[in-house]
C-alpha cells in the first residue's frame, strides 16, 4: 500500500510515495521489494538541488535521512523525478559526502 512521507521535492510539505509491489520478478526495479518514488527529493548521487541556499539544503537532507533513509530499507529501490533508478543500499554510504559538500 503506498505511503506518503513527506518528503518528495524540493520545499516545505512535498511528498514521495513509497509501497511494496509483488511482480513475479524478484531482484529488479520490478521485482517483490519496497519501491520510493523520490520527485526531486533524492537521485543517484545526490538530493535535489536547492539554489545554493544551506537552510534549504540542510532541511532537504535532513527529511531524506529521517524519512527515507531512516524509514526503509537498503533493497528499496528509489525513482527521482527524472534520471536513472538507484537503491537506498548504494546511495546511503555518501550521506556524510552529501552533507559536507553542501548539495
Amino acid at each position: 500500500m503506498p505511503g506518503r512521507n513527506g518528503n518528495g521535492g524540493r520545499g516545505p510539505g512535498d511528498a514521495s510515495c513509497n509501497g511494496e509491489a509483488d511482480t513475479g520478478n524478484p531482484g529488479g526495479p520490478e521485482g517483490t521489494g519496497t519501491h520510493v518514488f523520490t520527485g526531486d527529493s533524492l537521485f543517484p548521487g545526490g538530493v535535489g538541488n536547492t539554489q545554493k541556499d544551506p537552510e534549504r539544503f540542510r532541511s532537504l537532507i535532513d527529511d531524506v535521512e529521517e524519512r527515507i533513509f531512516g524509514a526503509l530499507p537498503d533493497e528499496t529501490w528509489v525513482y527521482p523525478g527524472h534520471g536513472n533508478d538507484t537503491t537506498l543500499g548504494v546511495e546511503r554510504p555518501h550521506l556524510g559526502e552529501w552533507r559536507e559538500r553542501g548539495w
